[in-house]
């Protein structure tokens, strides 16, 4: 006569139950040991380029990309002047058609050829020397951070973006990705990645202090904000807890530094 077959016991279930339990907490771990290793490799870049800059400014008497004796240092081919109007100025990737000569695109450039910073390029595209070409159509390089798709710049002050509190400062390292269209800046972190980051550096605001978020380009300016956060100023929240925006590459970061 044929064996009727077992089931599980209760103990067996609850055995493999508590395994499953131990492997989704396991894999959940890991993602969010991975997620707090990029931001702090983040943070380390900013932190990079800000000490960077400062000890440019000391060894060559100005701002890299700003200083006008660059061509005396490394050559018309390498380099190019800037104005020595103690800002980094001219806008950024806006669509304008800049060139290399451009003081955001030459800051990051110079700190390289004064061996003052280590560039890591992680985006896929058309590369240059350590750097990644940002389009064709705008001949200027844009270094990538320790995160794959996120790049950084160095600029000064924009009422362009929908940043406010940026306007305000005077010099500030950023960080982006390149638009689909090739010629904008778009968000390269989500909300909850930008809260974290600004928890860990200055208020948490993504709107006030000296750490402050902005939007991606909407086809028409800067101003779309909301996939990254909502409010103004001291009421400002980034979109870490709306499950519609809160995992989506809606935010650039700004951080500010008075480097006069």
């Amino acid at each position: 006569m044929p064996r009727c077959s077992k089931g599980f016991t209760l103990v067996e279930l609850s055995i493999v139950l508590v395994i499953i339990s131990l492997l989704v907490a396991g894999t959940l771990a890991g993602k969010n040991l991975i997620a707090s290793s990029e931001l702090k490799a983040l943070i380390a870049n900013v932190n990079e380029y800000k000490a960077a800059i400062k000890q440019f400014e000391l060894r060559y008497d100005g701002l890299p990309g700003d200083i006008p004796d660059a061509v005396e240092y490394w050559g018309a081919v390498e380099s190019a002047n800037g104005d020595n109007d103690g800002v980094i100025d001219t806008d950024f990737l806006d669509g304008t058609g800049l060139t290399a000569s451009n003081e955001p695109f030459q800051s990051v450039k110079q700190l390289a050829l004064a061996d003052m910073i280590t560039l890591s390029v992680n985006l896929n595209g058309v590369w240059g020397t350590g750097f990644v070409e940002a389009t064709a159509a705008i001949a200027g390089n844009v270094p990538g951070a320790s995160v794959d798709e996120v790049l950084l710049y160095v600029r000064c002050c924009s009422a362009s973006d929908d940043d406010t509190v940026t306007a305000d400062f005077n010099n500030h390292v950023g960080i982006f990705s390149i638009h689909s269209d090739n010629r904008y800046r778009a968000g390269a972190i989500t909300p909850i990645e930008a809260k974290g980051i600004d928890e860990k550096m200055d208020d948490g605001l993504p709107d006030f202090g000296f750490v402050s978020a902005g939007g991606s380009w909407d086809g028409t300016n800067y101003d779309t904000k909301t996939p990254c956060y909502t409010g103004t100023g001291t009421s400002s929240v980034y979109q870490s807890a709306n499950a519609t925006y809160k995992d989506a590459k809606g935010c650039q970061m700004m951080f500010a530094y008075d480097w006069d």
